[in-house]
């Protein structure tokens, strides 16, 4: 018998049919309820949805017939492709094309066949849905409709799954440039975080040691450092910002639900920004209502992070007047409203159009010379975060007459003797109540501690700080020299151990497990530069005592230490 010829775009219907993912795969009923139905109309033994790979017709769905795919030189379904059209044969004994053909002249004895091409929209026929009879007959134009409707279905049903295929495939392209670009920030997080720990560190040494030498005299200087570091302190707030987008479209920033004192929280932050607004002469007020319970159900760090952006903008914008932080709490709905109100330039229709889209990197002016700085990731992290607690932000303003933005979240009232928290600064991420040393104290007096730290920088920065609190402090340039040490030294005690995480040969995390499989119980506080949720929790997991987020401010290192070093203390 002769071969079919190849359709003009077999390899773009080969790609299509593999994109179906529907080859050898089990029964279905979207496609066996076809066939019965076609078998049904047009009174024949025998249905198929016949898909036509390279070498072999194989059936989606059979009625009549046991075998699951033939060759497909025996492939009636060939000829059917070539065409948009019904390929009909009435006596296939006496068709040049299939009177010689094995299904012809031996079992099952095809005579009748009728096949209409599964045609996708982009003109593909992968295979056909066909009737065959075992005896010459005809067919109605009717039932050659039938067909025609059945076969739709059948190539709509297989174009669906070329989409779910796209869109799977689009997705897990997705997930991995998320992934890809998490990785991405969190390594650049880390590469920023570590420089930045000996430039805000040394900053503030020289500020001390200025002030202390110079007097009124040093002032000049005095300008300078603070200079350095609040510009060092504002690209440390873009690095978490640029995190916090990243853990919010990745999906990976989780709600904690605490008891939150919300006047203080609100309290907090007019301490926290009211140097801020004194330097511009603008009030900075709050009205509670009398109906906001004294404590509520929420995230009080992103409560705090929200309310503190939204405060912060307000004095940006804002050269005379006031601004202010009202806050009302609806019991039925559970709804606690903060509102910061400012008396601030305002915006035109198009800027306030602009910023309620809350998009990253989008201001209010968009022009090369606008007059105020910032990248726009505090009001999209903002947005995002307020519809993570349950609630959203909105904005009204007016050109020249100040802006109100409107935080709502969900926060149940607790019972009166729920204990309520206030969130710990974003950049001290230890748990430790740090109050200011003085620069003559030596609260670390007696005490030994070994630093585990690589960078020379910081090696030379934390030896400083804690030697100037009286600590005596040897220095591990990696995990193993840190392992090393204490297993060499063990008639030398060691009272606290400060592990870097990531360092050469031997990271913190595997030095600490190795330490802890040794028996070792020395207090052991991680360093680490990586600020992504969960990382503190894996250093626990691994056996770390406490944990400090790179850059680490004086105050927080010194109270970390003396609380381990007063355990070890206790315990011998």
């Amino acid at each position: 018998m002769p071969a079919a010829p190849l359709p003009s775009n077999e390899a773009q219907r080969l790609a299509a049919l593999i994109q179906c993912g529907v080859l050898d795969t089990e029964a279905e009923p979207a496609f066996d309820d076809l066939t019965k139905l076609a078998a049904r109309l047009c009174g024949t033994p025998i249905a198929l949805v016949s898909l036509l790979d390279a070498s072999r017709q194989w059936f989606k769905s059979r009625v009549g017939l046991d075998a699951c795919q033939t060759p497909r030189e025996q492939a009636f379904c060939g000829y059917a492709i070539l065409k948009d059209e019904p390929l009909i044969i009435t006596d296939a004994a006496q068709d040049e094309r299939t009177c010689d053909n094995p299904l012809v002249t031996s079992e099952p004895g095809i005579r009748f066949y009728a096949g209409i091409p599964l045609l996708l929209s982009t003109g593909e026929a992968l295979g056909t849905l066909c009737v065959i009879d075992l005896a010459p007959r005809q067919i109605t134009v009717r039932q050659i409709e039938d067909l025609k409707a059945l076969a739709l279905q059948a190539a709509g049903q297989l174009e669906l799954r070329i989409k779910l295929r796209q869109i799977e495939d689009a997705n897990r392209a997705l997930k991995e440039a998320n992934q890809a670009k998490s990785a991405f920030l969190a390594n650049m997080s880390h590469e920023i975080r570590t420089p930045m720990t000996a430039i805000l560190g040394f900053t503030d040494v020289l500020v001390e040691s200025t002030t202390a030498t110079n007097g009124n005299d040093g002032q000049e200087p005095q300008a300078a450092l603070q200079t350095i570091k609040r510009n060092g302190q504002h690209l440390l707030t873009l690095i978490n910002d640029i995190l916090d987008i990243s853990k919010i479209e990745s999906g990976s920033l989780s709600i904690e639900q605490i008891a939150t004192d919300s006047r203080k929280l609100l309290r907090d932050i007019q301490d926290l920004l009211c140097e801020k607004a004194n330097a511009k002469q603008l009030a900075l007020t709050i009205d509670v209502s009398d109906n906001v319970p004294s404590s509520l159900m929420t995230d009080p760090t992103r409560l705090q992070q929200i309310v503190t952006n939204l405060v912060s903008n307000a004095i940006k914008f804002t050269d005379e007047g006031s601004i202010t932080i009202s806050a009302d709490y609806d019991k039925p709905t559970c709804r606690l409203t903060v509102r910061v109100k400012d008396t601030g330039i305002g915006m035109t229709t198009d800027q306030l159009q602009r910023i309620r889209k809350f998009e990253a990197f989008q201001q209010a002016d968009v022009s090369t010379t606008r007059k105020f700085g910032g990248t726009g990731l505090g009001l999209r992290i903002s947005k995002q975060l307020a519809e993570l607690l349950g609630g959203d932000l909105t904005v009204e303003s007016k050109e020249g007459a100040g802006s109100t933005f409107a935080l709502t979240i969900r926060a149940e009232a607790c019972v009166d003797d729920c204990p309520a928290k206030s969130p710990a600064p974003r950049t001290k991420p230890s748990d430790n109540n740090c109050s200011p040393v003085a620069p003559d104290d030596a609260p670390l007096k007696g005490c030994t501690i070994l630093l585990a730290e690589d960078g020379p920088d910081n090696q030379r920065l934390f030896r400083f700080l804690l030697t100037k609190a009286g600590a005596e402090v040897c220095i591990a340039e990696d995990g193993q020299q840190a392992v090393d040490q204490v297993n060499e030294n063990c008639d030398k005690a060691v009272d606290l151990i400060l592990m870097d995480v990531q360092m050469p040969n031997l990271d913190g995390v595997e030095a600490t497990k190795c330490l802890r499989n040794h028996g070792i119980q020395t207090p052991i506080v991680a360093l680490t530069a990586h600020a992504l949720e969960g990382e503190r929790q894996k250093c626990l997991a691994a056996g770390f005592d406490d944990f400090l987020s790179k850059p680490v401010e004086r105050a927080a290192l010194i109270a970390t230490c003396i609380k381990w070093a007063r355990q070890t203390a206790a315990s011998q």
